[in-house]
């Protein structure tokens, strides 16, 4: 009986340390891209889509960076028509051991962090420079897989301080992480089933090293999936009370971060396997004389499909699909000098009706 139990323990303690492994949540191939529609959140928090935009990771290299074997991602930013030809301005750096996930963080002053606060001069009195205790430009282990659910855990603390005008507040500036319940969340790229962290930056006044006081609280939570790490991360707008220095109060929008397919362009195309309706952006876009246009029919949402131009005023410009169409990814292009009268320069609308499904997009025509 004692064996019996002796293999159990044995196999549990392999299973669990198998399958928290960090590295199998992470793509396995250079050259793999994410792309994030991001939504930017008002004080209360709700979405504001008017003012989305999109930001296109890619896995780049994999060689040593600062004493480790990381993972080299770069990042642009830009809206949908002008993201695919921005380039990329910035690299983050990712590492695994174990059932951590390791990121690559420096910060060496209060200046950017603080400098939502108008006109008033915000510096560092000192700058963090690493030390042998706690070095606050290294590896730090932001995602612990293995990690208790709901059970905290310390990724960094520092203590420093800052000068606001003429007056220098001792602050200590923390990140912890909590590991949650894993969750299953559907997105436009289908439904993943991800381990779930929660990221908690907290800014604290240190009127006595024993008595933080609260000035700025960060909530990041991150949904990771195996295979493509994050496919969704949520940062709720936040508050920063500075009452507690005699300052004022303000907040900080937060944004909603969600994976969907590639934006498609004549520059690089990636297929995905139609898991709902889909209206791309057309490309070229501004065009002239034509341009293409993609949409997908997920399955067994096989019907009557129309697909139209319409101008400012809401005019029918073009018919470009009238039909039924079975499940599939489908490309039209369209001829702004073919069949139609008299068309100008200017902004026209494309709209794809599918059932209960209806999208419309903008596209420019230049001539």
């Amino acid at each position: 009986m004692k064996l019996y139990y002796t293999f159990i323990v044995i196999f549990l303690f392999q299973h669990i340390s198998f399958s928290q492994l960090a590295q199998d949540y992470f793509p396995a191939q250079t050259g793999f891209k994410w792309t994030y529609r991001v939504t930017p959140l008002d004080s209360l928090n709700n979405p504001i889509s008017s003012l989305s935009f999109y930001q296109i990771d890619s896995l780049t290299v994999t060689e040593n960076y600062q004493g480790r074997y990381a993972n080299y991602i770069a990042s642009k930013s830009g809206s949908e028509l002008t993201v695919q030809f921005t380039p990329y301005l910035d690299t983050s750096y990712l590492s695994f051991q174990g059932n951590d996930a390791y990121k690559y963080y420096r910060l060496f002053n209060f200046d950017s962090f603080l400098g939502g606060m108008g006109n008033r001069k915000v510096n560092s009195l000192q700058t963090f420079i690493p030390d042998a205790n706690q070095a606050f430009e290294g590896w730090f282990p932001y995602y612990k897989f293995a990690q208790t659910v709901n059970s905290n855990y310390s990724i960094f603390s520092k203590d420093t301080s800052v000068t606001i005008d003429s007056l220098t507040f001792p602050v200590r500036y923390a990140l912890k992480g909590k590991r949650l319940e894993d969750q299953t969340i559907s997105t436009e790229m289908g439904d993943f089933n991800c381990k779930k962290f929660l990221l908690t930056t907290v800014v604290s006044y240190l009127p006595l090293p024993f008595l933080p006081i609260p000035l700025y609280q960060l909530i990041d939570t991150s949904w990771i999936a195996p295979s493509n790490w994050i496919v969704k991360q949520v940062l709720p707008s936040s508050e920063i009370n500075l009452s507690a220095v005699g300052l004022t109060t303000f907040y900080l929008p937060g944004n909603v971060r969600e994976i969907i397919p590639a934006l498609i362009t004549g520059i690089e195309k990636e297929n995905f396997p139609p898991q709902d309706f889909y209206l791309y952006q057309n490309f070229p876009n501004p065009f002239n004389p034509s341009t293409k246009i993609r949409y997908t029919i997920p399955l067994e949402e096989s019907g009557y499909i129309s697909l139209k131009i319409y101008d400012l005023l809401g005019n029918e410009v073009a018919t470009l699909v009238n039909e039924y169409k079975p499940a599939g990814s489908y490309e039209v292009e369209f001829k702004a000098a073919t069949g139609v009268k008299n068309l100008t320069s200017g902004i026209y609308f494309y709209q794809l009706k599918a059932s209960d499904f209806v999208k419309t997009r903008k596209m420019i025509l230049i001539k």
